[in-house]
């Protein structure tokens, strides 16, 4: 595993570490900062498949995030 890798993977367990502690965390807003860290490593990759990758997976959480949004909406109609 890389620097940047590990630096990744121990902010997220941080980030993950802190929810579990009964500090409340807000799901989306965890999933934004979780696109934005994918979105940063595929400009980082040197090979395109790997930032093709990244891309994907926050695309995936992008889907997500509009489906909770979506929930939300209607939730409070």
């Amino acid at each position: 595993m890389g620097t940047d890798a590990m630096d990744t993977w121990i902010g997220n367990c941080c980030l993950l570490v802190g929810m579990r502690r009964g500090n409340r965390k807000d799901p989306a807003e965890y999933i934004r900062i979780r696109m934005t860290q994918l979105y940063t490593e595929s400009h980082k990759c040197h090979d395109p498949h790997d930032a093709q990758w990244y891309n994907r997976c926050a695309e995936e959480l992008h889907w997500v995030l509009k489906l909770m949004e979506k929930g939300e909406k209607k939730s409070n109609i």
